[in-house]
C-alpha cells in the first residue's frame, strides 16, 4: 500500500528496476558485505542518524570495540534472518522509498541501529536478540520501522533538532506497525517496542543528542499509532500530511498552548490555516487527555499496553 503519488525520481526508479528485471528490495546475496572483504562503517557514508539503543561507553572502549565490527545480511538463526528481510520487504513495499540496503551488524558494538543518508541501514545483530529476548519479535519490527522513519527524513529533506527527528521517527513506526497496509498490530502488540524505547529515553534536555525522554517517545509512537488507526477507517495520509501533523499535534498540543488553561480544544479555522485535516485533529483530539498522560509519564506499563 502506497502513502500517495511516488516522487518524480522514484517512478523513474521503478522504472528502471522494471527493465533490469530488479527486485526493489531483496535478500540476494549478491551485494552481501562479508568479514573478509574490508567493509566498515565509513563505508555508509558521514551523514547518520544515530539512535543509541546501547548504553553510553567511553570513546576508548568504542573505538576498541569498532575493530571488530563487520557487517552482512545474516543473523545467528536462519528463521531470524528471513523474518528480518521479510520486514524489510514490507517496509520497502509500504513506504515506497529508494532502494535501501540493510545490513546486519556484528561485533560487540552491535547493540545499537544507525540509519545512514546514503541508503543504508545497520541493524545490530546483538541489539536484535536482545530486544526480542525482552520484548518479543515485533520489538524488533520496531527497531526496523524507527530507522525506516529516517530514511523518509532523508528522502524527503525533514530537518530538525535531534530530538525531533527521533520523535517523529517513534511516530513514523507507530503508523507502520498499526497500518493495515504495514504490521497492522494491534496496539497491544505494538506497545513493546514502544515500552522497549521507554528503557533508552533521556533527560539530556541541552545536549545536541538528546533524543526525547521516554514518557516523550511513547506519546510519539502512540500518537503514531492512532494516525494509522484513523487512515484505516478512513483514507491513506501521505508522508507530507503525516509530517505536518505530527508536529502539530505534538509541538503545539501536547507541548504547547493550543489546549490553554480551560483545555479546550484547537480551533477548526486554526487547523485549516495549518492545511490540516480537521476530522484528523479531531479524532486525535478524542484521545487528547490519554496522550497527555502518557506525555506526562502518568500511563505506562501494563495500563499503556492495554489502551
Amino acid at each position: 500500500m502506497k502513502r500517495g503519488l511516488p516522487k518524480p525520481r522514484i517512478l523513474l526508479a521503478l522504472a528502471a528496476s522494471v527493465l533490469l528485471g530488479f527486485a526493489c528490495q531483496s535478500t540476494d546475496t549478491d551485494e552481501i558485505a562479508q568479514p573478509g572483504n574490508g567493509l566498515s562503517a565509513s563505508d555508509f557514508g558521514d551523514a547518520s542518524h544515530n539512535c543509541r539503543f546501547h548504553s553510553s561507553r567511553s570513546a576508548a572502549a568504542s573505538a576498541a570495540a569498532a575493530s571488530d565490527s563487520y557487517y552482512d545480511r545474516s543473523l545467528r538463526r536462519e528463521i531470524d534472518t528471513k523474518w528480518i528481510y521479510s520486514d524489510v520487504d514490507l517496509l520497502d513495499k509500504f513506504w515506497n522509498l529508494d532502494k535501501i540496503a540493510v545490513y546486519i551488524w556484528h561485533g560487540s558494538q552491535s547493540m545499537n541501529a544507525i540509519a545512514y543518508s546514503s541508503n543504508v541501514i545497520t541493524f545490530g545483530e546483538n541489539l536484535y536478540y536482545d530486544f526480542l529476548g525482552k520484548f518479543g519479535y515485533y520489538s524488533a519490527a520496531g527497531v526496523m520501522a524507527h530507522e525506516w522513519g529516517h530514511q523518509i527524513q532523508y528522502d524527503y529533506n525533514f530537518n530538525g533538532e535531534s530530538r525531533d527527528m527521533e520523535l517523529e521517527a517513534d511516530n513514523f513506526a507507530g503508523y507502520y506497525l498499526g497500518h493495515e497496509g504495514g504490521r497492522e498490530l494491534t496496539w497491544k502488540e505494538s506497545s513493546g517496542f514502544f515500552d522497549a524505547l521507554y528503557s533508552i529515553g533521556d533527560y539530556s534536555y541541552n545536549s545536541p543528542s538528546h533524543h526525547g525522554t521516554p514518557a516523550q517517545r511513547r506519546s510519539a509512537g502512540r500518537l503514531g499509532w492512532l494516525l494509522a488507526d484513523w487512515s484505516n477507517k478512513n483514507r491513506e495520509v501521505g508522508i507530507q500530511e503525516l509530517h505536518k501533523t505530527f508536529f502539530y499535534y505534538y509541538n503545539e498540543v501536547l507541548e504547547g498552548s493550543s489546549f490553554g488553561r480551560s483545555a479546550r480544544m484547537p480551533a477548526t479555522s486554526e487547523e485549516i490555516a495549518k492545511g490540516l485535516d480537521k476530522e484528523i485533529i479531531g479524532y486525535l483530539n478524542g484521545h487528547y487527555r490519554e496522550l497527555k498522560r502518557i506525555h506526562n509519564g502518568e500511563i505506562k506499563g501494563k495500563e499503556y499496553s492495554n489502551l
